[in-house]
């Protein structure tokens, strides 16, 4: 009852969090709601610094990552093994939504961009704008940022529409054999399997041959597909 107003909850390793706009994190037991103990990110002169609104998201290693918000914006971090709190950034704009896609960095939205912060030093840079694919620049709002099981990056504006790009999008990896792309032995071994197999058939040379299940043998052009179902013609 002294924790002040709850805002958020969470789950880890079958424990309740509760994080309280005292800045406080609770800690209970599932099975019977026994707690643990209660932390405080900060001192209670700091409070009203932090105290209206709360955005917690979980993170790897048994780490939570919170943004707090009140007469500033704060960027905090939870470890659950240690029980300690962390301040990684704070600033005067209103910080919108987090993302934390590995266990180096975190990024950020804002009302005109989008914060990039390292978790390990703390270091942080900000993005005032985002660049499109026919090369120009977009300064505005952004009111969200998620990350999709693919690894893709959504991104929520104010007035301009909701954007997506992906990490892999424009990655080419140059290599001068197949063992030098680090990939699997597995996979490896069948890409070597399929480099060994000709593309041509029926006396011609065709980019790609693959023969399908029902015996149906399709030939990639330079400008389509040929499809053989027969010894007949295509």
């Amino acid at each position: 009852s002294d924790a002040g107003e709850l805002q958020d909850l969470d789950v880890m390793n079958n424990r309740l969090y509760l994080f309280f706009n005292t800045g406080e994190i609770l800690c209970y037991t599932i099975e019977n709601g026994t707690l643990l103990y209660r932390k405080a990110a900060y001192t209670e002169s700091e409070r009203h610094l932090y105290n209206k609104t709360s955005l917690v998201v979980k993170g790897n290693g048994g780490i939570f990552y919170q943004l707090r918000y009140g007469s500033r914006s704060g960027f905090f971090a939870f470890d659950t093994s240690t029980e300690k709190w962390k301040l990684l950034m704070t600033s005067q704009q209103l910080l919108c939504t987090l993302i934390v896609p590995n266990e180096e960095e975190a990024f950020i939205s804002t009302t005109n961009g989008i914060w990039q912060v390292n978790l390990k030093n703390s270091e942080h840079q900000f993005h005032a704008s985002i660049r499109l694919t026919d090369g120009s620049d977009l300064s505005t709002t952004f009111n969200t940022i998620f990350r999709d099981r693919q690894g893709g990056i959504w991104l929520g504006t104010g007035n301009k529409g909701i954007f997506y790009t992906h990490p892999e999008r424009f990655k080419f990896i140059s290599a001068n054999n197949i063992q030098e792309l680090g990939i699997e032995e597995e996979y490896a071994q069948a890409l070597l399997s399929e480099q060994s197999h000709t593309n041509s058939f029926k006396g011609q040379r065709y980019n790609d041959v693959y023969t399908d299940s029902r015996g149906w043998t399709w030939c990639g052009t330079s400008d389509g597909l040929v499809l053989y179902k027969s010894d007949n013609l295509p």
